[in-house]
């Protein structure tokens, strides 16, 4: 098949979930011998092949006033020409940013819910804006085929938007160890590992609240954050953290700031768990990676991790917003070693049995296959 990708973060530009996925998925397709592209907004206009995929980067549009419309009008322009010389016989674009609100006549356009910026600031009890709003609602709306990185993903977006699909297919990410590299870290000798952008809806604050007690009833124990800062109320979060854990305990808690995939999974598997108290996720990908780690999870007991791990089995589930369940959550795995490695055992076998990247390819390839022969195509 003839495949078009639309991502905006393909690495090695800095990624999050969508970019780190569709850099799985693509190459993956590629081997199975699609003809794969990934095509997105960036600074210039450039092309390279990369693991098989032709890797295509249209120069954005940075002037103010209608600068979002014409970016997603180039996309589509560009879709349509290429579509022109060869038909696409499925292009997936990303829910995010709502990067595909025209139509594609004759050919089939799946929309993947990862989370869009609209659900986002919902969560957060504010609005997005209103330009990306529209664009998020008319991606969903003009193309109602959606693939759901999970149930909840898949719930939330129709509250959100008030919509329902004309099919909706949850397939969850897939979980496949990076090839490059690992950055040689120097570590503290046992440590609890939190991963992700440091935000309070991430969790990370909350975290640094349950460490203050962790950390003082655990004195061979450190605390290390890998992912980067960002300002909330004004103030680095970093700085937040350090202030909330506070100066007897400050040298203990170790900033890594954002680290590649290769050394992110070095760290989670010398790390003795990973804490993922977060209330802003679709699927929660490091979850899933800590756990083909062998690395215990400690997550919100909430959707989407409710979705894919038992508590007590799998991982640990504390409620949202709890600090010291989180705290006697630690506490629990250090004076029982052998549910521990239990704990490992489960979600290691777990998570490699059902969320290989073989089974998300081949669930992928039936799903294109049944958009292309359920849309009628347009004559050339």
């Amino acid at each position: 098949m003839r495949l078009a990708l639309v991502c905006n973060e393909y690495p090695p530009l800095p990624s999050g979930g969508i970019g780190t996925f569709v850099h799985t998925l693509a190459p993956g397709l590629a081997a199975r011998g699609h003809a794969v592209t990934v095509v997105g907004l960036g600074n210039e206009a450039t092309e390279r092949l990369e693991d098989g995929v032709r890797v295509v980067s249209l120069p954005g549009d940075t002037r103010r006033g209608l600068a979002g419309l014409r970016n997603r009008l180039r996309l589509q322009r560009w879709l349509r020409r290429e579509g022109a010389q060869a038909p696409w016989d499925v292009v997936e674009v990303p829910d995010f940013q709502g990067m595909l609100p025209f139509r594609l006549p004759g050919t089939p356009v799946v929309v993947r819910l990862h989370l869009s910026a609209t659900a986002i600031a919902r969560q957060a009890d504010q609005r997005a804006g209103l330009g990306t709003h529209l664009f998020e609602r008319l991606t969903l709306q003009r193309h109602p085929d959606w693939i759901a990185v999970s149930q909840h993903a898949s719930t939330l977006t129709q509250e959100t938007f008030g919509l329902t699909p004309r099919s909706v297919t949850v397939q969850y990410y897939p979980v496949s160890p990076p090839t490059g590299r690992a950055q040689s870290l120097a570590l503290p000798g046992r440590f609890w590992l939190y991963a992700g952008t440091l935000s309070r809806r991430k969790g990370a604050l909350l975290v640094a609240e349950a460490a203050r007690e962790a950390l003082a009833a655990h004195p061979a124990h450190h605390l290390v954050f890998a992912g980067p800062s960002i300002q909330e109320a004004g103030e680095d979060t970093g700085e937040t953290i350090r202030a909330i854990v506070g100066p007897r305990l400050a040298e203990r808690v170790h900033l890594l700031g954002r680290l590649d995939r290769a050394t992110l999974f070095a760290v989670m598997q010398a790390a003795d768990a990973l804490l993922m108290p977060s209330s802003l996720e679709t699927f929660g990908l490091v979850a899933a990676e800590a756990m083909w780690c062998g690395t215990p999870v400690i997550a919100t007991q909430a959707p989407p991790f409710t979705e894919y791990l038992e508590d007590g089995r799998t991982g640990i589930l504390v409620p949202p917003d709890d600090a010291p369940a989180l705290a006697s959550a630690l506490a629990r795995l250090g004076a029982f070693p052998a549910w521990a490695d239990a704990l490992r055992e489960a979600s290691q076998a777990h998570i490699r049995q059902h969320f290989s990247l073989a089974a998300t390819l081949t669930a992928n390839e039936a799903l294109y296959e049944r958009l292309r022969e359920n849309t009628p195509r347009r004559p050339r």
